[in-house]
């Protein structure tokens, strides 16, 4: 091989191994650390007094650290500078000169400032710069995570505001001024939800006992077919004719009348039904007693008398009555004349025909009556569907035996049968349900305002998580614009480091191409 082939053989050193590679080459020795901490005093010491020039200002600002190229440039520069002090021999006599050709001699010198950019140039192509990516890297996917976060939660913010109101709807509660589109309005307080409930039981309830009373005659028909059958097959006694679906029968005939006409068999002649009358005056899941009621059997202690009380005793003064043994007191009535002063006694049990109480409610709102009427309507559904089966599965000398008088379709009956669960669909509705409820308890009345409040106070909980998403997203932006500048410039300088120190490494094997690989 000639001397120009091998001059044209390039070296090839990779980044994180340059600083072994000038160390087995004997460019450098391996207590380079050691002398370099020396420059970085003085380096520090010098930039202390430095002139106002554009180009060290940039320099001083861009570089970090500074190193030996940095140096070169500012020398340079301190040429123009300082070239006041320059003597006809060539040399300064500025103190700035003179400090950094020094720093430029104690790099060159064992060739410091080779040893000092191969570990710079490392450390930026494995630690730094990747570093910074990874944190970009990281940002970004938070933010992505943040963005899809703060639209999930305004979605189910909304979804609950809309669930509020549906709701609130569903039991006929007035939301004036709220609009679920508004994350901004104010729902109704609590104590106007829950009197808006106690009104609305006291209206609608009514009305919804009238349409099931009046949807019960549609059994009618059902109901003498399942007595017919009874009678037909077991032989019902008069008094199991009179109490089969008895409640349901009086329903049928005369309405929603009251439980003093069920129990008593005539209708009173006064009513005097008890009134609802509690008021939320504050936040009813704030009160400290559920239903409104006192409680008399709450232990309330000894009661203290004190100590001081004396009692004053005496004689009894008999009013000038005189008593002796032998006088016998006739405690008879047969001679005593009592003077009745126009009062009338009346005798006990119902003649007097006032409905008070329990009694005065309608048998569809006294919940006693209005559960055996549920009863009696489950009674009837099952004899329907089991009826429907027998129907379906008899064969026809079967049926012949067993109908006992039974010729009505399988069609018929299923009509009966849906009728009847027609009208007990009409006690499983929801707002039905919960207006019974409301009727029967306070405490349960606080309970449903604070499940309908509830989903207000999850959507806030859901747009405040939103918030803080939207402000730590901008955070990660403003973290993505401080760093991405600094990737740039550092990437920027790495790459001006490898390609100085790939022409000093040339010079020094007789200009031979030098590839310093691995870098940016």
């Amino acid at each position: 091989m000639t001397q120009s082939e091998f001059q044209n053989i390039p070296i090839d050193v990779h980044a994180n191994k340059l600083v072994d590679w000038l160390i087995s080459r004997h460019h450098c020795t391996k207590e380079w650390p050691e002398k370099i901490a020396l420059v970085r005093q003085k380096i520090n010491a010098a930039i202390q007094d430095m002139p106002e020039h554009a180009t060290i200002g940039k320099i001083l600002r861009d570089a970090s650290p500074i190193n030996y190229f940095h140096c070169v440039r500012i020398v340079e520069v301190l040429k123009e500078t300082e070239a006041d002090s320059k003597n006809f021999l060539g040399m300064y006599g500025s103190k700035r000169m003179k400090d950094w050709q020094e720093i430029l001699k104690l790099y060159q010198k064992d060739c410091l400032y080779l040893a000092e950019c191969g570990a710079i140039l490392a450390r930026n192509v494995i630690y730094e710069v990747p570093a910074m990516k990874r944190l970009v890297s990281k940002a970004e996917q938070s933010m992505q995570e943040c963005q899809k976060k703060e639209t999930g939660s305004r979605k189910q913010a909304q979804e609950y505001r809309d669930k509020f109101v549906h709701n609130c709807n569903q039991l006929g509660i007035r939301l004036e001024n709220f609009d679920p589109k508004n994350a901004n309005h104010k729902p109704p307080s609590a104590a106007s939800i829950g009197n808006q409930l106690v009104a609305l039981m006291s209206q609608e309830l009514p009305e919804i006992f009238k349409k099931i009373a009046s949807k019960s005659k549609d059994v009618d028909e059902a109901v003498s077919f399942y007595r017919q059958f009874l009678k037909s097959t077991i032989g019902l006694k008069e008094d199991q004719e009179k109490t089969c679906l008895g409640l349901l029968r009086l329903v049928i005939d005369k309405g929603n009348v009251t439980a003093y006409e069920w129990k008593y068999g005539e209708a009173p002649l006064k009513v005097e039904p008890p009134v609802v009358t509690y008021q939320f005056d504050q936040d009813p899941t704030d009160l400290a007693s559920g239903d409104g009621s006192l409680d008399l059997d709450a232990d309330v202690g000894d009661i203290d008398f004190g100590d001081d009380i004396q009692l004053e005793t005496g004689d009894i003064d008999w009013g000038g009555i005189e008593t002796s043994d032998d006088v016998e007191i006739d405690f008879s009535v047969d001679n005593l004349e009592v003077e009745t002063c126009g009062i009338v006694l009346e005798e006990d049990g119902v003649e007097g025909g006032v409905a008070r109480n329990e009694e005065a409610l309608s048998l569809l709102e006294n919940p006693e009556t209005r559960n055996f009427f549920i009863d009696e309507l489950l009674e009837l559904e099952g004899f329907l569907i089991q009826r429907i089966e027998e129907k379906k599965t008899e064969k026809p000398n079967e049926m012949m035996l067993s109908s006992h008088g039974d010729t009505l379709s399988v069609e018929t009956l299923e009509k009966y049968l849906r009728l009847t669960n027609q009208v007990l669909q009409m006690f499983n509705e929801n707002k039905t349900k919960q207006l019974l409820l409301v009727r029967e308890s306070k405490r349960y009345t606080s309970r449903i305002t604070e499940g309908l409040l509830q989903n207000i106070k999850l959507a806030k909980k859901l747009d405040y998580a939103a918030e803080n998403a939207i402000q730590k997203n901008e955070q990660l932006q403003a973290e993505i614009s401080s760093v991405k500048p600094k990737i740039q410039i550092l990437s920027k300088q790495s790459r001006e480091l490898q390609t100085e120190l790939a022409k000093e490494l040339s010079a020094k094997y007789n200009n031979r191409p030098v590839y310093i690989t691995g870098g940016l």
